[in-house]
């Protein structure tokens, strides 16, 4: 469609206007009987259909063209295409929000939507006004008033008209969390508040030659924040266990010719498991140091004790007697520690007593205490002299050492370091 072209057209500056004043009235063939004459048709009103056409062509984006009969069509579905009339850069402030639509609206129709360019994050409760209308509360999907943060600044947001016009919903906001309503289907989408259960963060602390470290999630253990535990803002539920370290084994004295000497193994840190649904904050996270192996004629030094703040802990496994040379060997068992606070609470395995004769020229050495993470150094034998076995397993007691017919004094295997481990649920 263009604009008229046809012999004695004018410009725009010389067409006919509509009359300043006049009754609005409908056209009318007119009717001889009653002596009603035909309306004549003026040209101010072909030029006013004319001029309306054209707009609306212009708005769509076309280009009048006098070979085309469809641009007015054309047009509407640009303009519905483009939702040009319902969206605006949203103004006002972060929690009453203004929205000057154009053309400006006049009525706010059930279910009607208004689209809106959010300039800064909500904090709470927020209302929405658009145009001359007054501010209305804005509330999320479940009918509540919006929490902070579902409008996020630059993101391109929907607000349906509700209640015969005295709220809006907000449908949807680009790049922030949606308020919706609990699932009560298995069908259904679920609050983060109906999610309970997940694991969201395992924290393991270790010590390793006195130095703490904390793995979490999985990452490589880090120095950073390994005594302290602090709790995350959507957990409902934390599962903690305590270990305590294992204590060193003995070690064994030179054994004469004809003569043997074995220590008895260190014994294992005590253990405590709990959940609790208290929120702990931050708390204190202390990992008890691995005894070290008695040297020759000397006791294995006692493991070190875990805690997890004032909620529970653990002492350390006690360390393993010293072999004395003789022709029979008795060596006492060494004792585990203890835990406390915990719904579990376990005592550490005891080491085994060292027996050995030298009648058949060869020595056993003592086993380490078993930690409820597993078994102490190992024992071995002998003609000669050897150290004791380290521990491997957390909280493990270290191997008893000994010496055989004119072995060397022998050191009893390390203690293993404690751990503490920490789940959050939600």
């Amino acid at each position: 469609m263009d604009r008229l072209i046809a012999p004695n057209t004018v410009t725009a500056e010389q067409a006919d206007t509509a009359p300043a004043t006049g009754t609005p009235g409908y056209a009318t063939d007119g009717n001889p009987a009653t002596q009603q004459p035909a309306t004549q048709w003026p040209a101010y009103q072909y030029n006013a259909i004319q001029e309306e056409l054209i707009a609306l062509i212009e708005a769509g984006g076309l280009t009048p063209s006098r070979t085309t009969d469809n641009q007015v069509l054309q047009a509407i579905q640009a303009l519905m295409q483009s939702g040009a009339s319902t969206y605006a850069v949203a103004g006002g402030t972060a929690n009453a929000l203004t929205v000057n639509l154009t053309p400006a609206v006049t009525v706010l129709d059930d279910s009607m939507i208004i689209r809106a360019q959010i300039g800064t994050t909500n904090t709470g409760a927020t209302t929405l006004a658009v145009n001359a209308f007054g501010a209305l509360p804005v509330i999320g999907m479940d009918y509540n008033p919006l929490t902070a943060g579902v409008l996020r600044v630059g993101g391109h947001a929907e607000f349906e008209v509700v209640n015969d016009g005295s709220a809006f919903v907000l449908r949807s906001c680009m790049n922030a969390p949606q308020q919706i309503p609990a699932g009560v289907l298995p069908s259904h989408a679920a609050t983060l508040g109906q999610t309970t259960g997940r694991l969201l963060n395992k924290y393991i602390y270790t010590n390793v030659g006195g130095t703490q470290y904390v793995s979490v999630n999985g990452a490589s253990p880090v120095t950073s924040g390994s005594t302290t535990f602090a709790s995350d803002a959507l957990a409902t539920a934390w599962n903690i266990k305590v270990q305590a370290a294992g204590a060193g084994g003995g070690g064994a004295s030179a054994a004469a010719s004809s003569q043997v000497s074995s220590g008895s193994g260190g014994g294992a840190g005590g253990f405590a498991e709990r959940m609790i649904t208290t929120n702990p904050g931050t708390i204190a996270i202390t990992v008890g140091v691995g005894g070290a192996g008695g040297v020759g004629g000397t006791v294995g030094s006692n493991g070190g004790s875990s805690s997890a703040g004032s909620l529970m802990s653990a002492t350390g496994g006690i360390g393993g007697n010293y072999g004395v040379s003789g022709t029979n060997c008795v060596t006492a068992s060494a004792g585990g520690g203890t835990g406390t606070g915990g719904v579990i609470n376990m005592k550490g395995g005891a080491s085994s007593p060292a027996f050995c004769q030298y009648s058949n020229a060869a020595a056993i050495s003592s086993v380490g205490g078993t930690s409820f993470f597993g078994g102490g150094g190992a024992g071995i034998a002998t003609t000669t002299s050897i150290s004791g076995q380290a521990a491997s397993a957390y909280g493990s007691g270290g191997g008893g050492a000994v010496a055989c017919s004119g072995g060397a004094a022998a050191t009893g295997g390390a203690g293993a370091g404690g751990i503490v481990i920490i789940e959050e649920y939600a």
